[in-house]
């Protein structure tokens, strides 16, 4: 079968993403990949409303209980307190870590290529000792996208940052060789 020499091949074609990674970056990932993907932020909604609930009971039956306001009000300020906590430890133990890193200013993590052969990632550490990683695309766990970014994910554990703006080409024509090559249940645009 004679393969169409009119059509341009794309194939080789590369995609390059120096990735500089900030604070800032660093701690929108952060909060989307623990409280949004791994869906732990339901832990503390829940425990809200669970104590929320029980404050109401209290508030319902203060005139058949004595101390059933005083009740209510500890289970309401325990219900709001504690996830509050609980985020607040989590943002400042990311902040904690955005420092450690060294992230401000930010710098170059890793650079990206993309092409579309099915070995077709290639992930280069600055840091020589790391050396250079080749990924399949048929192994890849995923990608999200977001506002001003892509989080692609090599593992459920292992994701690459791709903010906008610092590819070769735009947000869009990277989101759209995701398209091509991930089966759509591994892509989601979470974009407002």
């Amino acid at each position: 079968m004679n393969k169409n020499t009119s059509a341009p091949d794309h194939s080789e074609e590369t995609i390059t993403i120096p990735c500089r990674v900030g604070p800032t970056m660093f701690r929108d990932f952060a909060m989307f990949d623990t409280l949004i993907r791994q869906k732990r932020l339901r832990s503390p909604i829940l425990f809200f409303c669970i104590m929320g609930f029980f404050a109401l009971i209290c508030y319902v039956f203060r005139s058949h209980a004595d101390q059933a306001v005083l009740m209510g009000n500890v289970l309401l300020g325990v219900g709001v307190l504690l996830p509050v906590g609980y985020l607040l430890n989590f943002y400042l133990s990311v902040r904690a870590q955005a420092k450690k890193l060294k992230l401000d200013p930010p710098r170059l993590v890793y650079t990206l290529n993309f092409t579309r052969a099915e070995d077709g990632i290639t992930v280069i550490s600055p840091n020589t000792s790391e050396g250079t990683l080749r990924l399949n695309w048929g192994n890849l766990f995923g990608a999200w996208r977001v506002n001003g970014a892509i989080y692609f994910y090599s593992s459920e554990r292992q994701a690459f940052l791709l903010p906008d703006g610092q590819a070769t080409v735009s947000a869009d024509a990277l989101w759209e060789l995701l398209c091509e090559k991930l089966p759509a249940e591994k892509l989601h645009d979470r974009r407002h």
